[in-house]
């Protein structure tokens, strides 16, 4: 009778120790509802499991399986993506094959392994941003790339008759890394104040010295197609655009505009017949010509050039002489100037409000105004949107006021109105995408963009009390570039 009771009991405490586990289960799973993904794959990173008791072994033995998969994860990706490239490369006819000598293979892989940094490519899907801080991945960058500069200088010379040594070369970046202060560099790129970072020149003035000596040889000798050396041009401008925006490099004097107007002039006619579809960028998700990007970049940033706007107006209307027989070319250029010419006669926009009023940019005339073109799906855009406010807020008694201008499709309206209202934008708000039934590319915005040649958002437009083009590009996204020229015309009342 004893025992009978005794097993009841027992089985009694199992359920009772059954459910409350059970419970306990059900309490953590509501209690992780409310948490964010990368708050969970936080907590099992560092060994916690968001919803449970206190952390055990096997909750870090969980941890240390997610991390062994993760790792694994990559590792199969990345082979995966080897393999593809490989098998593309011999279907094009461009496939290497086995260097030398075991010798040159054991170098050329690991010049690949420090060709980039392998958790860059993850980072980009979020799966790693957890892990590795912007500050990480830059200072892994400035640590490497000298160590892959001196690999594939190592591998160029000691097998000479290695054509790998050709893909090595092709496929190298000349950006900059030789940094006084590395650390404080890495610092200054992971917040993106890139280009006041003070630049070792006597390390510079080596590494470009022996790329020179290289390039040279690449493109005199015969074994490299003609189709590989205007390559290489094409990527020489770009990295010489990237180069020139740290004073030191153009020792604080304005880009050589004419040199680049050579370069593109000269670059143009292969490039539009045998490279544009191989050498296209990717700006805000779509495809843009490298050449023509050329144009975009230095009007964007022509501050970091050390360029005012008579500088490019001039470089535009002389680039538009010169390639009479470059359609695309002399197009772009006409789009920059279109913009520029805005200096000298007021800029034209007339639209309705999502509220239903009619404004006329006209009838603005007497204050400071800001066109800020954007787009829900823009993270950038409502990125600037909190600090936009913080300065509309400080200086709109001084008449400065804001267009919001969204390009988004009109059925996208409730998205937009509530982009605005968790910023708090109390400012007039456009949308100037596709109307009801409309043919998106004939949108509004379509043709704005087909006027003065704008490439992806946001575009930020800055027009003087007269409604002229004060100031355009990307100065104009930094609030604290914005707020200087705002104190300007406000202690001079210029403009």
């Amino acid at each position: 009778m004893h025992l009978q009771y005794s097993s009841v009991a027992l089985v009694y405490c199992i359920l009772i120790c059954i459910k409350v586990d059970a419970q306990d289960q059900k309490n953590a799973k509501n209690e992780r509802k409310n948490i964010s993904i990368e708050e969970q794959y936080k907590a099992w990173f560092e060994g916690r499991v968001i919803g449970e008791r206190d952390s055990t072994i096997t909750d870090k033995l969980i941890v240390q399986q997610r991390e062994e998969a993760l790792v694994r994860d990559i590792a199969y990706k990345d082979e995966l993506n080897r393999a593809a490239k490989e098998k593309d490369d011999k279907a094009k006819g461009i496939y290497i094959g086995p260097g030398d000598s075991t010798e040159a293979d054991k170098e050329w892989g690991y010049l690949i392994s420090k060709k980039t940094n392998p958790n860059r490519e993850d980072n980009k899907h979020g799966r790693l941003g957890l892990l590795k801080s912007r500050y990480i991945i830059k200072l892994w960058e400035l640590t490497q790339a000298p160590l892959a500069w001196k690999a594939g200088i190592d591998f160029w010379y000691k097998y000479p008759t290695d054509k790998r040594r050709y893909q090595w070369f092709a496929d190298f970046r000349l950006s900059i890394w030789c940094f006084q202060n590395i650390d404080s560099a890495a610092h200054l790129q992971a917040t993106g104040d890139v280009y006041d970072i003070p630049v070792d020149m006597a390390q510079w003035s080596q590494i470009k010295n022996e790329y020179a000596i290289i390039r040279d040889t690449y493109l005199k000798d015969p074994l490299v197609s003609n189709k590989d050396k205007q390559s290489l041009l094409v990527k020489d401008l770009r990295m010489y655009l990237e180069q020139q925006r740290y004073p030191d490099i153009r020792q604080y004097k304005k880009i050589d505009l004419q040199s680049i107007r050579k370069q593109l002039i000269a670059l143009a006619p292969y490039y539009y017949n045998h490279l544009l579809d191989s050498n296209m960028i990717k700006i805000s998700g779509k495809r843009a010509d490298t050449l023509l990007m050329v144009l975009y970049v230095l009007l964007m940033r022509k501050k970091e050039y050390g360029l005012e706007f008579k500088d490019l107006q001039d470089f535009y209307q002389q680039l538009m002489k010169e390639s009479a027989q470059i359609p695309n070319l002399q197009s772009a250029a006409q789009q920059k100037l279109n913009l520029l010419l805005l200096q000298e006669r007021p800029v034209e926009f007339k639209w309705q409000t999502v509220d239903g009023r009619l404004i006329d940019i006209q009838e603005l005339k007497g204050k400071i105004v800001l066109l800020d073109f954007w787009a829900t799906w823009c993270k950038g855009c409502i990125t600037g949107m909190p600090g936009l406010k913080k300065v509309y807020d400080q200086y709109k008694k001084d008449d400065f006021e804001v267009l919001s201008i969204s390009i988004d499709p009109i059925a996208n309206q409730d998205n937009v109105l509530k982009v605005h209202h968790q910023i708090g934008a109390d400012w007039p708000l456009f949308i100037i995408g596709e109307q009801q039934g409309q043919n998106p590319k004939a949108a509004y915005w379509q043709k704005i963009w087909e006027r003065y040649g704008f490439v992806g958002i946001p575009v930020y437009i800055l027009l003087d009390r007269n409604g002229k083009l004060l100031e355009y590009g990307s100065e104009l996204a930094n609030t604290d570039n914005l707020v200087q020229i705002l104190k300007k015309i406000v202690l001079l009342n210029k403009y």
